[in-house]
């Protein structure tokens, strides 16, 4: 693991830790600002990622930012 980032992670809190873990909702990871650390957008999709405009719905159900899907 890179110097920087374990240096980073040793000023964390706890609490801190924990909560980066749970996630800020269904798919961003909550920000640290503190530190300077930013939300992350994450992904399950097997073939590249969908991102939906605007309000996200957990069903997918809004309609979808363009993207390129790779076949597996």
């Amino acid at each position: 693991m890179d110097r920087y980032m374990k240096e980073i992670i040793s000023q964390m809190t706890l609490e801190e830790k924990a909560e980066h873990c749970s996630g800020q909702d269904f798919w961003n990871t909550k920000s640290i600002e503190r530190l300077g650390i930013p939300s992350i957008m994450m992904t399950d999709g097997p073939h590249g990622l969908r991102k939906q405009e605007g309000d996200v719905d957990h069903l997918g159900l809004n309609r979808s930012v363009p993207a390129t899907c790779f076949s597996s």
